[in-house]
């Protein structure tokens, strides 16, 4: 959650999930993410659609919407800091928009 609103609206949680969500598949094998979104949340369930999560259930007893996205392949990882580069650079640029649903 990004609660400071000047901080708003500038890619900032955007890169983070991005990130997170890049750690986990690469080290984690992580093959799918679940978001649990209260339904008016706009903006964030925005986020998360234009990340390429699909729309999984809706919970209105708890005012939910969960999302869920999977198959996104991880970039690839090395246990050298190189590979580790290269890889932080690929979740960025999956943090820009180019990972998709599988």
């Amino acid at each position: 959650m990004v609660a400071e609103p000047a901080s708003r609206r500038r890619g900032l949680a955007r890169e983070a999930l991005s990130l997170m969500m890049g750690y986990c598949a690469r080290e984690l094998s992580t093959a799918s993410f679940v978001a649990k979104i209260k339904d008016h949340n706009g903006p964030s369930i925005a986020l998360f659609e234009g990340l390429g999560f699909q729309l999984l259930r809706a919970v209105p007893v708890f005012g939910e919407v969960w999302y869920e996205l999977r198959g996104c392949p991880a970039p690839a990882g090395a246990a050298d800091d190189e590979g580790r580069e290269a890889a932080l650079a690929q979740d960025l640029a999956r943090a820009r928009g180019s990972c998709s649903p599988g």
